[in-house]
């Protein structure tokens, strides 16, 4: 195939692009808490590192930020935390680098087998990977969420592994199926509206919906009498006075972040030549659909912080820009696809910096010099479970600097306090009545 001039420059630029994005992530492999939600970044590695370091059971996982009790607490199920302690676990060795390598991991395997899921569902004529690729990687809600330490991008490929088994009719497969499907539940709950595109039988949906209630029932329980932090990931729901407060600013957002972060804006574009064959993609549709309105009206306004929260509808928007991309002209679609990128990127490469967290480098050094591994450390000035991962130490928070008044004023067995200062760009280390390990 001879490729014209435009064709030519416009690959040219997105494997420049996919250079940087992938270099980027490179350099910051060893940094902690890069990109972006430190918050749940921190909470995640920090069960991981507690799997390791604690001894934490896996059904009891530890976070860092736990006050008087042991840290028990228990959110989604956290077989993606243990899966990035395995290398600690084995080697007795914390490093930041492995569980961003599980990251990476469960990101490749994604795009793969995402392709060949929805290739399947377009019938067999579909784009080349390098296309799907371009369109969902250098899309911001993937650029930012899923190259990330946290659940989403492991629950994410489940998706496309049940999906690439729905035309085998064999018993077993089956109920693999509906047992990977309550495990994509329990780590990410809002992913349940996929039930549409991966089960042809209204049955077979009604059965995994059926599963994912009575799991939920058991999960939810067993987390009501074992969880020690019960408020600790947020999981409350909008009360309707709330929501009915929420929706007028959430609903134009939720506009704003479809164009910005699914579509690059230019992604539209794509969209439109598949508006007269949507009757053939109802379920994908209705997929999109439910997804959005499931998080609007039980989470409210919580997408314009958390935006992993419309994945659902993204992956139905990245489906319908392959197959517009199929239906558009050849001379244009290539460089709106290189416009796309670096439309991407520029969106979220300030967040790939290496000097991002150089005070959680700091702190971390630090703490270290003064704190043996497993010793109480309080932070005044945050409650942010962030610095707890910086610091590798679990403890105390106190939202303000003025509750720390000397160092007799410490909460039992903490050796050191943490002082944040200049909105937690800066601190500084106070031992607590002499204690501290020797530096």
């Amino acid at each position: 195939m001879n490729l014209t001039w435009p064709q030519k420059i416009s690959r040219a630029v997105l494997a420049v692009a996919a250079l940087f994005a992938v270099g980027s992530l490179l350099v910051t492999l060893d940094i902690p808490l890069q990109g972006t939600h430190a918050w749940r970044q921190s909470d995640t590695l920090y069960m991981s590192y507690a799997y390791c370091t604690e001894g934490a059971e896996f059904l009891r996982p530890h976070v860092g930020r736990r006050m008087d009790t042991s840290g028990v607490a228990i959110g989604e199920f956290p077989i993606f935390s243990y899966l990035m302690a395995v290398k600690c676990l084995v080697t007795g060795v914390w490093d930041e680098v492995f569980p961003k390598l599980v990251t990476f991991f469960f990101l490749i395997l994604n795009f793969a087998l995402w392709w060949r899921f929805l290739r399947r569902e377009a019938g067999g004529r579909f784009v080349p990977f390098w296309v799907f690729a371009s369109l969902m990687g250098f899309a911001p809600i993937v650029l930012l969420h899923l190259t990330i330490p946290i659940p989403d991008v492991f629950a994410l490929a489940l998706v496309p592994m049940i999906g690439l088994m729905k035309d085998d009719a064999r018993a077993w497969v089956l109920g693999l199926r509906w047992a990977l499907f309550l495990l994509m539940f329990l780590v990410r709950p809002y992913f349940v509206p996929f039930v549409f595109v991966l089960y042809r039988r209204r049955w077979e949906q009604a059965v995994a919906v059926a599963l994912c209630a009575l799991g939920y029932l058991v999960w939810f329980k067993y987390w009501v009498y074992t969880s020690e932090l019960h408020q600790h990931f947020g999981t409350e729901l909008r009360s309707l006075s709330v929501l009915m407060q929420q929706l007028p600013h959430a609903a134009p957002r939720l506009v704003w972040d479809f164009f910005r972060d699914q579509w690059n804006f230019l992604g539209v574009l794509f969209l439109i030549p598949v508006l007269r064959a949507w009757r053939g993609q109802k379920d994908w549709l209705l997929t999109g659909l439910s997804g959005t309105a499931l998080v609007l009206f039980l989470r409210g306004d919580h997408f314009m912080i958390h935006g992993y929260y419309l994945l659902v509808p993204a992956m139905m928007s990245f489906y319908f820009m392959c197959l517009g991309y199929l239906r558009s002209s050849e001379k244009w679609r290539e460089p709106v696809l290189a416009l796309m990128a670096l439309l991407g990127l520029a969106a979220v490469a300030h967040h790939w910096n290496p000097e991002k967290n150089a005070m959680g480098v700091r702190l971390r050094a630090e703490i270290a010099a003064v704190t043996r591994p497993g010793e109480l450390i309080a932070l005044y000035g945050s409650t942010a479970p962030t610095q707890f991962y910086n610091a590798l130490r679990p403890g105390w928070s106190f939202a303000a600097v003025e509750e720390f008044q000397g160092e007799t004023r410490c909460p039992p067995d903490v050796k050191a306090a943490v002082i944040l200062r200049n909105d937690e760009t800066d601190f500084k280390i106070e031992l607590c009545q002499g204690q501290g390990a020797t530096p």
